[in-house]
């Protein structure tokens, strides 16, 4: 039993601390997208996963992969901080959106049943895409321990940025990113 608990506090521990790490999004010069490594970190391949919408159609993140950039945002409806991130990321979606911007939430699902979901869209007018993980199965993929956790994703699928909240200077990533997938 001790020895579980030690294991299990080592790997949370260990688990916290990849999690803080390439938060600053910064980037260094990178190498050609079919040799970096796939990850969850600033500078590795974003893992392909796929899920459902709200309304039940599938959707793979490597449909965007070679097309777009990619805003990346794990929330719940219970989550204090992601409701009021949500006029921001709105406006994201609304300014970089029609320049090529794929901005896709992912509700996470714990405590958080579809019909909630479904009614906190509706009632919010979220005007993106939002997915549900229904097993966690992608929440647990990208080791999100707290939320709203953010991944701006080029257009080779590489994570240029990983954070709870996005840094001061995203418009200039955006719109790099946008430029750069033209």
């Amino acid at each position: 039993m001790h020895n579980t608990l030690r294991t299990m506090l080592i790997t949370l521990l260990l688990s916290l601390a990849l999690a803080g790490c390439g938060n600053a999004g910064e980037n260094a010069q990178q190498a050609p997208p079919a040799a970096v490594p796939v990850g969850i970190m600033t500078g590795q391949k974003a893992p392909d996963f796929t899920l459902n919408d709200l309304s039940g159609n599938s959707f793979s993140l490597s449909k965007l992969k070679g097309k777009k950039p990619v805003l990346l945002i794990f929330w719940a409806t219970w989550c204090p901080a992601c409701i009021q991130s949500i006029p921001n990321f709105s406006n994201i979606h609304a300014q970089y959106g029609p320049r090529g911007l794929a901005v896709i939430s992912i509700n996470i699902a714990a405590n958080d049943p579809l019909p909630r979901v479904q009614r906190f869209q509706e009632a919010n007018r979220l005007p993106y895409r939002i997915l549900y993980d229904e097993k966690t199965d992608v929440s647990r993929a990208y080791a999100v321990f707290g939320i709203p956790t953010t991944l701006v994703i080029d257009r080779n699928g590489i994570i240029q940025y990983r954070g709870n909240l996005l840094p001061d200077t995203i418009d200039r990533l955006f719109n790099t990113l946008i430029a750069s997938a033209s």
